[in-house]
Order: structure tokens, then sequence, then C-alpha cells
């Protein structure tokens, strides 16, 4: 499937692309490789789209359903994951269309169940042999607990968003070089959280659109470097005040940012990029916040079936579209991955992550350990098998807490 339109992300790493005739030996990591023949499901033909239905099931237990700092309570749940894809298989041009979700059901805990869920339309029409658009609109609802880092103060256990967004983008690819540019939309709306004392709290003051502009450049001098750079403009727009003294809620942030990917063909794969974020707070009445970044991606493969993935970054997140409060961001993520047959995969993954609020006296520290497997059964059914182990620590001046939760399952999926 060809790539959506262009969305810049919270990373400073570019998955850049290798340009028209430079297409060189690029070894592929365990978790990139696909499901393959003869484990990949075959779809269901409709004249010239393929359509990929699938059904999962999992059944899981939490050591701490509310993610709360004492008096955590143990539960079983069960997940259902209904998925339908269909695209397109012209030669040239290219649809997509992709219906899913994740309903969370915890027994004796309805206050806790979660609904996820997304519709997407996305497309790619080559408009030339150097010239392509893409566009994608979407809509989905979004399920953020405490230990995803995603929001400063979560005052449940998780937070529900329903996000809207309308993508296009073009790209021009012409040699060794390739340029694009594109606008990003969205839409944030955020739903009431139920509290432990089983009240709800209002928290559509959060509520805001995101308009985001952003071009970037690569180039390959030789197959195996890439060099690229990239720049982003957002501004954000609050539909209500954040304080009852100010005129307006609406700032921007700008963000630049140069890297390099090297291929050692069949060794490892280096990302390394480093910028400077600057997000203007004048309509709140706060002092602007600009910060240098740096981060770096290595990817080691010993063997066919192993690679070894190490992330580390000092990163200013400006560039988060549901929390916009301007933080530093200091992580570590190593991942092993190991395939002895071509059908079992294993995952061990470890993160940190120490996030320092910039107009605040806040600082979160997260942690996690996950274990994870994947047996191919047969092109048809798949299972699965999890744990992973979470702890949040938070200080600020008026609160210090921590968190803590194991949760684990067993799942199968039925695929066509």
């Amino acid at each position: 499937m060809p790539a959506h339109a262009q969305v810049v992300s919270e990373s400073l790493l570019v998955d850049a692309d290798y340009p028209n005739g430079f297409q060189v030996y690029r070894q592929l990591g365990v978790t990139e490789n696909g499901d393959g023949s003869p484990w990949a499901a075959n779809g269901i033909k409709a004249g010239s789209f393929t359509i990929m239905p699938k059904l999962g099931t999992e059944v899981a237990s939490t050591s701490n359903a509310f993610q709360s700092e004492t008096g955590a309570i143990a539960t079983p749940f069960v997940t259902i994951s209904p998925s339908v894809q269909a695209y397109s298989n012209w030669s040239r041009h290219w649809i997509g269309l992709v219906a899913d979700g994740d309903f969370a059901r915890y027994i004796g805990h309805a206050r806790r169940n979660e609904n996820r869920w997304t519709l997407s339309a996305s497309g790619a029409l080559n408009l030339t042999s150097a010239l392509s658009a893409t566009g994608q609109v979407s809509a989905e609802q979004i399920a953020l607990n405490r230990f995803s880092g995603e929001l400063s103060n979560v005052a449940a256990s998780v937070a529900i968003i329903r996000q809207k967004t309308a993508l296009a983008g073009l790209a021009y690819a012409m040699g060794k070089a390739k340029a694009s540019a594109g606008v990003e939309f969205y839409n944030l709306d955020f739903q009431r959280i139920l509290l432990s004392d089983g009240s709800a709290s209002d928290q559509s003051n959060r509520n805001h659109n995101v308009v985001r502009l952003n071009g970037q450049l690569e180039y390959s001098p030789v197959p195996d470097l890439t060099f690229f750079v990239q720049g982003l403009y957002a501004h954000f727009n609050y539909y209500q005040l954040l304080s009852p003294s100010l005129t307006t809620s609406n700032f921007s942030s700008v963000r630049g940012v140069a890297g390099l990917r090297w291929e050692l063909q069949g060794l490892a794969r280096v990302t390394v990029a480093g910028g400077y974020a600057r997000r203007n707070f004048s309509g709140l009445g706060l002092p602007a916040v600009g910060r240098a970044s740096v981060e770096g991606r290595v990817e080691i493969f010993p063997s066919a079936f192993t690679t070894l993935t190490v992330e580390a970054m000092h990163r200013m997140s400006e560039a988060r579209l549901i929390d916009s409060s301007p933080l530093m961001q200091d992580s570590l993520h190593v991942r092993a991955s190991y395939e002895p047959r071509r059908n079992l995969i294993f995952n061990v993954d470890g993160n940190t992550l120490r996030q320092n609020y910039l107009l605040a006296t806040q600082v979160s520290r997260i942690q996690s350990l996950a274990f994870s497997g994947r047996l191919l059964v047969s092109p048809n059914w798949e299972l699965g098998a999890r744990l992973v182990l979470s702890r949040r620590h938070t200080t600020s001046f008026s609160t210090d807490y921590v968190i803590q939760e194991t949760n684990g399952g067993l799942s199968a999926t039925f695929k066509l």
C-alpha cells in the first residue's frame, strides 16, 4: 500500500523514501517482514479491490484497573477487536478504507470500559511520473490512560477524545531528491470522564482545533545515505478561554529539523536528527518557549531472525496535538525481536520516559517493560500473548504520587 498523506509526527526522525531509481537492498527488521506466504491472509477479491476482514478477541487481567495510587482493584477484562480494510489494486492510483475498533469490557467494573474506534479513507493520485497527491479523512475515538504520557493531568483512569482529521499533500520525486508539502487539520473533542465517586467531569474546556503546515526535502547522494530537512508551523485554537482574564486562547508553534539516515547494508540502520522548536503563548499572556532537540535510532540486524532497536531522545514536544502543554522529554526505548520460525515472533520492549513541564512545576517519570509473542497458526488464525509492567511517578507543587500496574492477556484473531 502507498503511504498516506504526509503527517509530521512528534518524533524528529523522518522515515524518508528511497528516491526513484535509487532503490537499495534494505534489511527489514523482524516486525517489518509482514506475515508472508503461506501465513498471510488472502483477503476477499471484489472487482479491483481487496477486502481484509478480521476479528480479534483477548482475555486479559489487570492488577490496577483504575490506575489508582492506593486501593488498587484487580479484575479480568475482555476486548473484542473487529476490523475491515479495503484497498484498490489499480496500477497507478490508490484508495484505501479502514474501519476498526477495540471494545474492552471490565468484569464487574463497567465504569472502566473502553471503546476505541477508527473510520478512515485515504488515497493517492499519480499526477505525473514524478508528481503525486495524497489525501486522508478520518474520525476516531481515542482512549488515553495515565501511562500514555499524552496528558499532563488525567483526573480519571482514562481520558476519551474524539478526533476528526483531514490531510492533503503533494510530493515531487526526481532522481536522488524528493520534495513534499502538506496541510493537516485536526478537531479534538474531549468527552466527559467518570470519576472514582461515580460522578462525571466535563472536559469541554480542552476542545480545540489544530492546523499545521509542513514541508520536507530528502536527498540521497549515494544509495545508503539520505539527508532530510523538515519544517512545521502549527496553530492551536481553543473553543473556550482558558482563563477569564484572557481575550484569546490561540497560540502557535514552529519547528525545524535536519538529519540523516545511514544504511550499513545487512548490518544496521542509523537515523539521527536535531532541531529547534519554539511555541508562542503571547495570546495567553505567557512567555514564548524555545528549545533545541535531538533524537536518534539505531537498528541492528545480528541475523535475519533477530533485530535490536535502540531509540533515545531529548526533545521539546511542541508537536503534540492532544495536550498543548510545552515540555521537555528525555526517553530511552530498547526493543529485541526474535523470529525462531517464520510464523513465530517474540518481542521484549523496555521504555523509560521523563517529562519536565516548562510552564508548570511538574515532572513525570514513566517506565514500562513489555513481553509479547505472536504465532501464525494458518492464514486464517493467529494467537498472541502479552505481559506489561508499568510505573508512573509524578511530582508537582501540590502532588507526589506513584501508580503501578501489571497487565497481560491471551488473544486469538480470525482473518480472511
